[in-house]
C-alpha cells in the first residue's frame, strides 16, 4: 500500500472536491432547464386554452399588443405565429396582462 504525503491528499481531495461541485452545478443547472422548459410547454398549453376564450382575435389582442415593443420586434422579424415561439419572459408578460380578462372566462 502506498501511502501519500498529507499534501498530496489534500491536492487530491481539492481535486475530487472540485470535480464533484462542478458535477452538482451542471446537475442544479440541468434541473432548473428541465424546469424552465416544463413552465414554458404548461404555460403555453395554458394559454392556447385560455386566450380564444377572451377574444376571436387573441393572437393580435392578446399575444402582439401585450408583448414589449423588443418582444414584438423580435417575434415579427422571425415570423412567429404561435404561442410556441415565444421565451417564458414574453409567455408570463402574456399572462399578467390578460389575467382580468382570463379570470372573468374561468
Amino acid at each position: 500500500m502506498i501511502r501519500l504525503s498529507t499534501h498530496c491528499s489534500a491536492i487530491l481531495t481539492g481535486k475530487v472536491r472540485s470535480h464533484l461541485s462542478i458535477w452538482m452545478i451542471n446537475n442544479i443547472i440541468n434541473k432548473i432547464n428541465s424546469f424552465l422548459h416544463a413552465a414554458i410547454k404548461e404555460l403555453t398549453a395554458w394559454l392556447r386554452k385560455m386566450l380564444p376564450r377572451v377574444i376571436d382575435e387573441w393572437w393580435l389582442e392578446c399575444v402582439l399588443s401585450d408583448l414589449s415593443y423588443e418582444q414584438r420586434s423580435y417575434s415579427s422579424e422571425n415570423g412567429f405565429s404561435k404561442l410556441e415561439h415565444l421565451d417564458l419572459a414574453a409567455l408570463l408578460r402574456i399572462t399578467g396582462k390578460s389575467w382580468y380578462d382570463i379570470r372573468t372566462f374561468t
